[in-house]
């Protein structure tokens, strides 16, 4: 398939960049006991993360390899206004954005936006055996590239949708309220309603406990935050393409919400 001119270029200096992202397989991966000349380095890394599911419960195809950025880079060439970044996250914001989360507390959490899947992978480690995870995206690329990437888990909830819909998602599967809520939507690029409408449904389902998390190329989340929530932090990831804010909102120790 001949591919057009702005993906060619896109796919280009995604390969001069993937070294940022991608790691080099230790001599202990099970990697290496594959043939590298035979195998491609994208086949390679999931046939490792394959190999890996067993011992973390997760596929580790996120943990490197190209065909992230390749779904990523496409998706963003379609739908520019709906795909945040055209670079998967780096593993430094992942862990930078879920460095003050207690997953031990989380019975259900649900992310706006996964992509390509590097928190959803990243939450899934790190998640209870008996948790949820909710991913919502409307792109039927992403939603099945998550579908096949990450093995099946039986916590993981894969829907094709809006997140403005996630009150009638979740209760489409039985769920309800939840204690964390991730997005990575590019509340830029919303409708003032529409993303009144995100963050409105978002706190009606936190449990006063709860958090809202979010990394956006720019600030125009943070209205939308302060108008719902009672403490709203901000801070910033330079290690990653492009940097991102990085934003957590909780509500008061009562539970009460602002606005409507």
């Amino acid at each position: 398939m001949k591919l057009g001119k702005n993906e060619a270029l896109m796919r280009w200096r995604l390969t001069c960049i993937s070294t940022i992202f991608v790691p080099a397989v230790k001599p202990s991966d099970p990697a290496r006991h594959y043939d590298d000349d035979r195998i491609g380095k994208e086949d390679l890394m999931i046939e490792a993360g394959r190999h890996c599911a067993s011992r973390n419960r997760v596929c580790a195809a996120h943990r490197g390899g190209l065909r992230d950025f390749w779904i990523v880079a496409r998706t963003f060439l379609r739908h520019p206004s709906m795909v945040g970044s055209s670079f998967p996250a780096s593993r430094r914001m992942v862990s930078h954005m879920f460095q003050s989360v207690d997953w031990n507390a989380i019975d259900l959490m649900v992310e706006y936006g996964p992509g390509a899947g590097a928190f959803t992978a990243t939450a899934l480690a790190r998640l209870r055996s008996d948790a949820r995870l909710l991913a919502i995206d409307t792109s039927p690329d992403f939603t099945q590239h998550l579908e096949r990437a990450l093995c099946g888990d039986p916590r993981l909830i894969v829907a094709t949708g809006s997140a403005s819909d996630v009150e009638a998602i979740l209760a489409e599967q039985g769920l309800n309220r939840v204690d964390c809520i991730l997005s990575g939507l590019p509340f830029s690029t919303l409708s003032e309603a529409e993303a009144r409408l995100i963050i409105d449904a978002s706190a009606r389902l936190l449990r006063p406990s709860g958090s809202f998390l979010a990394y956006q190329m720019r600030t125009g989340i943070r209205p939308y935050l302060e108008a719902r929530f009672d403490k709203v932090s901000h801070d910033y990831e330079w290690w990653n393409l492009p940097p991102c804010h990085l934003y957590r909102a909780c509500l008061g120790e009562s539970g009460v919400r602002h606005g409507r």
